[in-house]
């Protein structure tokens, strides 16, 4: 039993170590922000105000996740409604929150241990294709420092959604065709976006046989990998008679095509002395060039489904709005892969170590105090 605790040890200490030493700072970090630098009055209200603990974990999309678990889905005409939220984080959350008693300490639970696989996964899959234990190290480590990453730790769908991501790729680098599938699956039953690892499942299948006539196979696990959208889908015309309903509510989110054009036009009509400017907005920005930049750069260094997911995990809500890149950036795992290569350079990796967690600890302040984030 000991030699193989030894070897797990071995094998997984890296990840475990990085997530263990900045979840465990960042619980203290929230905590403290919250009690010492209270918010104003009119921030998002509290979920758990009873455990501070838990509650600075539970803001903003948090109240629609507890929600789906604890009552189910509503809709609400022109209206932000939770069927703009996939249903496998809240079923999952549910199911774990009739374990523990609590529905809160059930999604910070669930978050954790996804992040946890996240980063084990993402160590063997950056051992595989660096090709250096050094770099596959940093891409851990920057992950976990990023400047929203504190959304992992949250009843957010962030980490969940990684996980699955992490998976079918793995898989798929793996050559597991079926196992990409139902991570593919279980990915686009937790996030809109997951629909593209069926893409990608399908573009990798074809090229791994080299244009053979084997295309129905693709077609079947890509089929097979959009089976979480597809029955969320078949849901949502049952329920409320409308199988878009999750696309319907995005106006009310403030979400619609060619948002990011009002978004961004301050920006280039005013200047930090006039003001004001939205930081969020530059924030949002800065993350989208990093993820499009990343992927562009890993379409040559990892392959052509790596930088296809990147760059449209992005633009795809780019194109309805700035709000939140920063934070939907954490799944564009080959962009910090990618910065993690490059930061073989002494400066660049302590300039990282020294930047990411110094906005990480800002924008986690401003997020527990009810100020929106991304």
């Amino acid at each position: 039993m000991r030699s193989a605790l030894q070897r797990f040890w071995a094998e997984w200490s890296w990840p475990l170590q990085v997530f263990l030493l900045t979840r465990l700072a960042l619980l203290g970090a929230a905590f403290f922000a919250d009690i010492a630098l209270p918010g104003p009055p009119e921030a998002a209200g509290r979920l758990e105000p009873s455990n501070l603990w838990l509650d600075v974990w539970a803001r903003w999309d948090s109240g629609f996740c507890l929600h789906i678990a604890t009552q189910g889905y509503y809709l609400y005409p022109d209206e932000p409604s939770a069927v703009a939220f996939f249903p496998l984080y809240p079923l999952l959350l549910k199911g774990l929150a009739g374990l523990v008693g609590n529905a809160v300490l059930a999604g910070v639970l669930l978050s954790h241990l996804s992040f946890a696989l996240a980063l084990m996964v993402l160590w063997k899959l950056s051992l595989q294709l660096l090709n250096s234990p050094a770099a596959a190290r940093r891409a851990v480590l920057y992950l976990a420092i990023f400047p929203t990453s504190f959304y992992f730790s949250a009843v957010y769908t962030e980490s969940l959604s990684l996980l699955w991501v992490l998976l079918a790729f793995y898989a798929l680098h793996e050559r597991r065709w079926e196992w990409a599938a139902v991570s593919a699956a279980l990915a686009s039953a937790t996030r809109v976006t997951g629909i593209l690892l069926a893409g990608v499942l399908w573009l990798e299948y074809l090229r791994a046989w080299e244009g053979r006539s084997r295309w129905p196979v693709g077609l079947a696990l890509a089929g097979v990998g959009s089976l979480g959208l597809l029955s969320y889908m078949a849901f949502l015309a049952v329920q409320f008679g409308d199988p878009l309903a999750f696309w319907s509510v995005q106006g009310s989110f403030s979400r619609e095509v060619g948002g990011f054009i009002e978004e961004i036009r301050p920006l280039f009509q005013q200047n930090f002395l006039t003001g004001p400017i939205s930081w969020n907005v530059l924030l949002d920005l800065l993350a989208l060039v990093f993820g499009v930049v990343g992927s562009l750069v890993a379409a040559r260094r990892l392959g052509l489904g790596y930088a296809l997911f990147g760059l449209l995990s992005l633009l795809i809500p780019f194109s309805s709005g700035t709000g939140s890149l920063s934070r939907y950036v954490l799944m564009v795992f080959p962009a910090f892969m990618v910065l993690a290569e490059a930061a073989e350079r002494p400066w660049l990796d302590s300039l990282i170590r020294f930047i990411f967690p110094l906005l990480l600890g800002l924008l986690l302040a401003i997020h527990v105090n009810g100020i929106f984030v991304a």
